[in-house]
């Protein structure tokens, strides 16, 4: 864009309709669009390093990433249809099996209240007359003041303890689940409006403004604001998207599922 403008400046300033200060000032916006280009190659640079570390790749082999960056869905899933997907949560899994753990512990505890029987064989001889006998004898210790009261109490502690954790974890984990899903909805709102309404709207005024200046109709102050204009929503635009998928990415991690399997996604070009 910044190039049609200058080429069009040029154009008005050979021909004699604008003063060659003009050409300065679009040269100097084409620069500027220069250095933001140059600037996010840089960011792209280091992103593709970023990502080929989290590998264990020193350097990059990979031509590109692929994906689609202007995929969205045609509606978002609400809060509720994802709370039910919470379950599939490795944070609260953790808990649920830590929960087993303890429930189990404790029924060991319980059960080490009772008693076991104490089974002995012997033989004796009786003295008087001389005769032999075996001997069987059964044996029950009365737990009369030891009676794992002690052990079952702190097991008790242990399994109230860890569903205290586990339900606060499941708060917290509710919480982040509603802001990543206000997120994700305000910037998915973002994106249909912008691409389908102000974007196609600042791309005939830049349109109408660059054919206007050509024909003298307009002049070149109003020319470069609609290019500014078109630019400011392209990259709010673009940041729209980005939100959107740093919202997805994080409602994905905190349900544990691919909530795109719960879209119906759509290609809007």
């Amino acid at each position: 864009l910044a190039q049609q403008t200058l080429n069009a400046v040029r154009e008005r300033v050979r021909a004699g309709k604008e003063p060659p200060l003009q050409v300065t000032k679009s040269e100097a916006q084409w620069k500027l669009a220069q250095l933001d280009a140059q600037e996010a190659g840089s960011r792209l640079s280091a992103a593709r390093k970023q990502l080929a570390a989290m590998w264990g790749e020193e350097v990059v082999t990979f031509g590109a990433a692929k994906g689609r960056f202007d995929r969205i869905p045609a509606t978002i899933p609400s809060l509720a249809t994802l709370r039910t997907s919470l379950a599939d949560n490795p944070d609260l899994a953790r808990w649920d099996a830590e929960l087993r753990l303890r429930q189990a512990a404790l029924s060991s505890e319980r059960a080490a209240r009772v008693p076991d029987l104490e089974a002995s064989v012997g033989y004796l001889q009786f003295e008087e007359d001389g005769t032999d006998a075996f001997a069987l004898g059964v044996g029950l210790p009365l737990p009369l003041f030891d009676r794992n009261q002690g052990n079952i109490a702190a097991a008790n502690l242990e399994l109230a303890k860890t569903d205290g954790e586990r339900t606060a974890t499941e708060v917290a984990l509710a919480t982040k689940l509603a802001e990543a899903h206000a997120a994700l909805l305000s910037a998915h709102q973002r994106v249909e409006t912008l691409r389908g309404k102000v974007v196609p709207a600042m791309e005939q005024a830049f349109e109408a403004a660059h054919q206007g200046y050509r024909q003298g109709k307009f002049g070149f102050l109003d020319m470069l604001d609609a290019q500014r204009g078109l630019f400011d929503a392209k990259g709010a635009l673009v940041d729209a998207l980005s939100d959107y998928h740093i919202a997805l990415i994080e409602t994905q991690r905190i349900t544990g599922t691919d909530v795109q399997e719960l879209m119906d996604e759509k290609q809007e070009d």
